[in-house]
Protein backbone atom coordinates (compact mmCIF):
# COMPACT_ATOMS: atom_id res chain seq x y z
CA UNK A 1 0.00 0.00 0.00
CA UNK A 2 2.78 2.42 0.91
CA UNK A 3 4.57 1.88 -2.41
CA UNK A 4 1.39 2.70 -4.34
CA UNK A 5 0.84 5.89 -2.35
CA UNK A 6 4.45 6.98 -2.94
CA UNK A 7 4.14 6.42 -6.68
CA UNK A 8 0.89 8.42 -6.77
CA UNK A 9 2.62 11.22 -4.87
CA UNK A 10 5.54 11.29 -7.34
CA UNK A 11 3.16 11.43 -10.31
CA UNK A 12 1.18 14.27 -8.73
CA UNK A 13 4.09 16.51 -7.84
CA UNK A 14 6.00 18.45 -10.49
CA UNK A 15 9.62 17.46 -10.90
CA UNK A 16 12.04 19.75 -9.08
CA UNK A 17 15.05 20.21 -11.30
CA UNK A 18 16.92 22.62 -9.05
CA UNK A 19 15.24 23.96 -5.95
CA UNK A 20 17.56 26.98 -5.76
CA UNK A 21 16.84 28.34 -9.24
CA UNK A 22 14.41 31.04 -8.17
CA UNK A 23 12.30 32.30 -5.33
CA UNK A 24 8.57 32.55 -5.96
CA UNK A 25 6.22 35.34 -5.05
CA UNK A 26 2.79 34.56 -3.62
CA UNK A 27 1.16 35.32 -6.98
CA UNK A 28 3.48 32.88 -8.76
CA UNK A 29 2.63 30.18 -6.21
CA UNK A 30 -1.09 30.78 -6.81
CA UNK A 31 -0.58 30.55 -10.59
CA UNK A 32 1.30 27.24 -10.23
CA UNK A 33 -1.41 25.81 -7.98
CA UNK A 34 -4.11 26.83 -10.47
CA UNK A 35 -2.17 25.25 -13.34
CA UNK A 36 -1.68 22.04 -11.35
CA UNK A 37 -5.38 21.87 -10.52
CA UNK A 38 -6.34 22.40 -14.17
CA UNK A 39 -3.88 19.74 -15.31
CA UNK A 40 -5.26 17.23 -12.79
CA UNK A 41 -8.92 17.71 -13.71
CA UNK A 42 -10.45 14.48 -14.87
CA UNK A 43 -7.72 12.27 -13.46
CA UNK A 44 -9.12 9.59 -11.21
CA UNK A 45 -6.56 9.10 -8.47
CA UNK A 46 -4.75 11.84 -6.67
CA UNK A 47 -3.59 12.00 -3.05
CA UNK A 48 -6.23 13.93 -1.14
CA UNK A 49 -3.61 15.29 1.26
CA UNK A 50 -1.98 17.19 -1.60
CA UNK A 51 -5.24 18.75 -2.74
CA UNK A 52 -6.07 19.74 0.85
CA UNK A 53 -2.66 21.37 1.29
CA UNK A 54 -2.94 23.20 -2.02
CA UNK A 55 -6.42 24.46 -1.11
CA UNK A 56 -5.17 25.63 2.29
CA UNK A 57 -2.28 27.49 0.67
CA UNK A 58 -4.61 29.21 -1.79
CA UNK A 59 -7.02 30.21 1.02
CA UNK A 60 -4.14 31.56 3.08
CA UNK A 61 -2.80 33.63 0.20
CA UNK A 62 -6.25 35.00 -0.61
CA UNK A 63 -6.75 36.04 3.01
CA UNK A 64 -3.42 37.86 2.96
CA UNK A 65 -4.46 39.55 -0.30
CA UNK A 66 -1.94 38.11 -2.73
CA UNK A 67 -1.17 40.08 -5.88
CA UNK A 68 -3.66 39.42 -8.64
CA UNK A 69 -1.16 38.92 -11.43
CA UNK A 70 2.43 38.06 -12.10
CA UNK A 71 2.54 41.03 -14.52
CA UNK A 72 1.82 43.36 -11.64
CA UNK A 73 4.79 41.89 -9.73
CA UNK A 74 7.00 42.46 -12.77
CA UNK A 75 5.84 46.09 -12.91
CA UNK A 76 6.61 46.45 -9.21
CA UNK A 77 10.10 45.02 -9.66
CA UNK A 78 10.88 47.28 -12.61
CA UNK A 79 9.54 50.32 -10.74
CA UNK A 80 11.85 49.58 -7.82
CA UNK A 81 14.91 48.70 -9.94
CA UNK A 82 16.57 52.10 -9.36
CA UNK A 83 16.75 51.41 -5.62
CA UNK A 84 18.89 48.27 -6.07
CA UNK A 85 16.98 46.13 -3.58
CA UNK A 86 18.21 42.56 -3.21
CA UNK A 87 16.18 39.73 -4.70
CA UNK A 88 15.01 38.60 -1.27
CA UNK A 89 13.97 42.17 -0.40
CA UNK A 90 12.04 42.45 -3.66
CA UNK A 91 10.34 39.13 -2.97
CA UNK A 92 9.25 40.29 0.48
CA UNK A 93 8.07 43.64 -0.90
CA UNK A 94 5.96 41.81 -3.49
CA UNK A 95 4.49 39.45 -0.89
CA UNK A 96 4.01 41.86 2.01
CA UNK A 97 3.51 45.17 0.15
CA UNK A 98 4.63 47.52 2.92
CA UNK A 99 2.50 50.64 3.21
CA UNK A 100 4.60 52.54 5.75
CA UNK A 101 8.20 53.31 6.59
CA UNK A 102 8.04 50.98 9.60
CA UNK A 103 6.90 48.05 7.46
CA UNK A 104 9.63 48.77 4.90
CA UNK A 105 12.29 48.90 7.62
CA UNK A 106 11.39 45.33 8.63
CA UNK A 107 12.00 44.13 5.08
CA UNK A 108 15.00 46.13 3.83
CA UNK A 109 18.29 45.42 5.53
CA UNK A 110 20.08 48.56 6.79
CA UNK A 111 17.32 50.64 5.29
CA UNK A 112 18.28 53.84 7.12
CA UNK A 113 21.92 53.48 6.05
CA UNK A 114 21.20 52.66 2.41
CA UNK A 115 18.45 55.20 1.74
CA UNK A 116 17.53 58.74 2.67
CA UNK A 117 14.11 59.51 4.17
CA UNK A 118 13.02 60.87 0.78
CA UNK A 119 14.07 57.66 -0.99
CA UNK A 120 12.27 55.55 1.60
CA UNK A 121 9.13 57.62 1.10
CA UNK A 122 9.51 57.21 -2.68
CA UNK A 123 9.83 53.43 -2.31
CA UNK A 124 6.70 53.26 -0.13
CA UNK A 125 4.74 55.49 -2.54
CA UNK A 126 5.88 53.39 -5.53
CA UNK A 127 4.70 50.22 -3.81
CA UNK A 128 1.35 51.81 -2.99
CA UNK A 129 0.92 53.12 -6.53
CA UNK A 130 1.70 49.81 -8.22
CA UNK A 131 -0.25 47.62 -5.79
CA UNK A 132 -3.21 49.86 -4.95
CA UNK A 133 -5.63 47.86 -7.12
CA UNK A 134 -4.00 44.58 -6.17
CA UNK A 135 -6.11 43.45 -3.23
CA UNK A 136 -8.94 41.08 -4.15
CA UNK A 137 -12.41 42.57 -3.51
CA UNK A 138 -13.21 40.11 -0.71
CA UNK A 139 -10.14 41.36 1.19
CA UNK A 140 -10.42 45.05 0.34
CA UNK A 141 -13.96 45.53 1.63
CA UNK A 142 -16.12 43.46 3.95
CA UNK A 143 -19.17 41.78 2.39
CA UNK A 144 -22.37 43.79 2.39
CA UNK A 145 -24.09 43.75 5.74
CA UNK A 146 -20.93 42.72 7.61
CA UNK A 147 -18.32 44.86 9.24
CA UNK A 148 -20.53 47.94 9.50
CA UNK A 149 -20.40 49.89 12.71
CA UNK A 150 -23.63 50.04 14.64
CA UNK A 151 -25.05 53.44 15.36
CA UNK A 152 -24.68 54.61 18.92
CA UNK A 153 -27.93 54.57 20.87
CA UNK A 154 -29.64 57.97 21.04
CA UNK A 155 -29.85 59.60 24.43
Amino acid sequence: RKGRRDSLWRKAMPAVIDSAVALLTNSEVVEILKENAARRKGKKQFPSAVTRVEAAVQRSLKISGEPNSVGNVEELFSSLAAFELTSSELLQVANLRPKSHVELYTIVELCDERFTEEQIEEIVQTIKRVTENDVPPEVAAPPKGKGKAKAAPKK
